[in-house]
């Protein structure tokens, strides 16, 4: 009779259900705290992971799929096919949510300090107060607002980098597979050796350049929510000279 493994090195529940995605099955909190990675990291800071504690492929990460719909966007696109309208027809939907997450937080982020002075102004404004009720709710309030931010923050935070993140593993997974696929029809070592060298080293630098690439899109609305903010708070003159000086 085989023997039982010990309680300490049980597989974990998500190991029973290979072929399904735990992202997939996550529920919609579980999904916007991430909480469905936890049994993943516990088991990789008990032991070290094995072939056997493998997490199937979500659907939309499927190399064969993702391959497959790099192709077809490709043929479809026909005469105007690039690689940049290629990829941008196949993964523009998680670019633009992708997008879209990192403008919410950086309105959030403005909001917090914003906050903040309101806080400030209403404790300054304490003496002043008619009603103590009144008082102590719009303080309450402004507490409760900041404790809000600060927690939706730390929850917009993550999901938009680890969209984009995502989006370009996919890119290299279809130009890989595509690459690949290419290769095997071809007679030659040097064209074989330049695709390889294609797949291997060029590809691999998109999950690298995506954070980069959100960072250079977020850049200009950095720039005109902060100015906004700056010339209310001390005036339009004091902020362009703040800019300029930055420059």
């Amino acid at each position: 009779a085989r023997t039982p493994a010990p309680r300490c090195c049980a597989a974990p529940r998500y190991e029973a259900a290979a072929q399904r995605n735990i992202e997939e099955q996550a529920s919609w909190l579980s999904y916007a705290l991430m909480w469905y990675a936890n049994p993943v990291l516990r088991l990789g800071a008990s032991r070290r992971l094995e072939e056997r504690d493998r997490v199937a492929l979500a659907a939309v990460d499927d190399p064969a799929r993702v391959r497959a719909a790099f192709e077809a966007h490709w043929r479809r696109l026909g005469a105007s096919a690039s690689l940049r309208t290629t990829l941008w027809a196949q993964f523009r939907r998680r670019l633009i949510a992708g997008f879209a997450g990192s403008i919410f937080f950086v309105l959030l982020t403005i909001a917090a300090p914003l906050t903040i002075r309101a806080l400030v102004a209403h404790v300054a404004r304490g003496r002043a107060a008619t009603s103590r009720r009144a008082y102590v709710g719009r303080g309450l309030g402004l507490v409760a607002a900041l404790t809000a931010i600060q927690l939706v923050d730390a929850v917009v935070r993550a999901h938009p980098m680890y969209h984009v993140k995502r989006v370009g593993i996919a890119w290299q997974s279809a130009m890989m597979g595509s690459i690949f696929r290419r290769c095997l029809a071809l007679r030659g070592g040097a064209a074989t050796g330049r695709l390889v060298a294609l797949a291997s080293t060029d590809s691999s630098r998109w999950p690298d350049s995506m954070p980069a690439l959100l960072n250079a899109v977020l850049l200009p609305f950095w720039l005109v929510f902060i100015l906004c903010t700056v010339a209310v708070w001390v005036g339009v003159a004091e902020a362009l000279a703040g800019v300029v000086a930055a420059c």
